[in-house]
């Protein structure tokens, strides 16, 4: 496997930033420019995500905005982060590719990493449109994590 193009500056080292991307059941979000003809400007979504061999994976619904601007412009930015303190996180920027033969086998694993039973509506209803949807892959051109756990100690 490749590492990951951490950045020297990460305050967590490859092992930390997999674990923390494995492990975490915060959203991605997710940035992509838009494709205005008078204006570009950046369009964030948040998505839930997972993680294999240097990869970042979504599912998106293929008829979303967002879906319509990653088809112009493949190039992302993205964080994983949560927002109670200590903060604490990932971003990093990439390119993302469409893989929809992978779409069911990464929902079905996006829906057991944040804990969402196969028998529930939730899971019933993303299942059931299916067809709709679309997996990406993201290769991350670089990525850094931060960790202010140490000077929030006192406040947490």
């Amino acid at each position: 496997m490749t590492p990951l193009p951490l950045k020297t500056s990460s305050r967590w080292n490859q092992q930390q930033v997999e674990d923390y991307l494995r492990g975490s059941q915060v959203p991605i979000r997710l940035a992509c420019m838009t494709t205005n003809e008078t204006a570009s400007a950046p369009l964030v979504a948040s998505h839930w995500f997972t993680y294999n061999a240097g990869l970042l994976y979504c599912v998106l619904h293929k008829q979303s905005v967002f879906c319509k601007h990653l088809n112009a412009n493949p190039s992302i930015g993205f964080e994983i982060a949560g927002d109670v303190m200590p903060y604490k996180g990932i971003r990093g920027q990439g390119v993302a590719h469409f893989d929809p033969e992978n779409t069911e086998k990464l929902l079905k694993a996006a829906l057991q990493k944040y804990g969402v039973e196969p028998q529930t509506k939730l899971a019933s209803f993303l299942l059931g449109r299916l067809p709709e949807e679309v997996a990406i892959a993201i290769t991350p051109r670089w990525l850094t994590s931060w960790d202010f756990s140490d000077r929030m100690s006192d406040i947490t």
